[in-house]
């Protein structure tokens, strides 16, 4: 059954694919935040509509909706005490640690640097606690590649915290907002990634975010994030148990954001789409990432 819905998505999308607006220059980003915004709410009700035809469909497509969720995340609040959010990015650091997710992700991300053949600069948005980043420069100079690696966040938080937690690595942090690159040129890098982060952008902020990342470089954007499917909800799920057993005080905040982020996992087709609106032109390749994730591949 999951195999039809990714066959109703993948109808959907290229029926939208096939429309001009789809794949028209937008004058500026607010434009691209309502297009992407609305073509991705046709998406879904293009899906929704095709589900409906098939046995069973109309029940999975329900089951689907109910699992999707706006909830904010506890990263993501305002109103969190800073210690807090702070705890939950560190369990989370760990965890990936516990799950080797570091390792695979690093192997997805020197891609580009494998195949360039000359120094490659490397810019990680919503990098967090900083340690892909890390490892990322690391895994670069044992394999003898020539790798500048720049993490960032938004929050000043984080950033001191991962300038000083990695002090002498050959990583710098910087305080970059990734919906606003606006402040650097056009191929200030080579590559730009982010992981395990665009389920916190809404459709029309991860179109923004795609758009700013492929002017700053043209050579690639990288994204590896959840794939949205029954079984990574279960997985990221006994996930969260896990790091709620390992965040202490913050067990509950660090549940309820690995369930959350389960719940608002874009789909395949939702990434591509969202990806050839804000990059009209592009290569667009999606693929998944065994187990549980989804790279999202664009060059310009």
């Amino acid at each position: 059954m999951w195999m039809r819905h990714l066959d109703a998505d993948r109808q959907a999308l290229e029926s939208l694919l096939a429309e001009p607006e789809a794949t028209r220059r937008w004058r500026d980003v607010g434009e691209l935040e309502v297009v992407a915004t609305t073509l991705l709410g046709r998406l879904r009700a293009g899906r929704a509509a095709r589900l409906e035809l098939l046995p069973v469909g109309r029940l999975r497509e329900r089951v689907d909706g109910a699992l999707r969720s706006d909830r904010v995340e506890y990263l993501d609040r305002d109103d969190v005490p800073e210690r807090v959010r702070a705890s939950v990015a560190g369990t989370l650091h760990r965890l990936n640690r516990v799950l080797a997710s570091y390792w695979r992700f690093s192997d997805v991300l020197l891609e580009p640097a494998r195949r360039a053949g000359r120094p490659v600069r490397m810019l990680e948005l919503a990098s967090g606690a900083g340690a892909l980043a890390v490892v990322v420069a690391r895994r670069a100079r044992a394999e003898g590649l020539e790798v500048e690696v720049v993490g960032s966040d938004v929050s000043p938080g984080h950033v001191a915290r991962a300038a000083a937690r990695w002090a002498g690595e050959p990583v710098r942090f910087e305080v970059i907002d990734a919906l606003d690159l606006a402040h650097l040129p056009a191929g200030a890098f080579d590559v730009v990634w982010c992981a395990q982060c665009v389920h916190h952008f809404s459709p029309g902020a991860l179109a923004a975010l795609i758009a700013g990342a492929t002017r700053v470089a043209p050579g690639g954007l990288l994204v590896i994030d959840g794939r949205r499917s029954g079984r990574t909800l279960a997985a990221i799920t006994a996930s969260g148990l896990l790091g709620a057993a390992m965040a202490g005080r913050a067990a509950w905040p660090m549940l309820h954001d690995a369930v959350v982020s389960g719940l608002k996992f874009y789909a395949d087709a939702e990434l591509e789409l969202l990806a050839r609106v804000a990059a009209p032109g592009a290569r667009v390749v999606v693929r998944p990432l065994r187990p549980g994730f989804v790279i999202l591949d664009v060059r310009c």
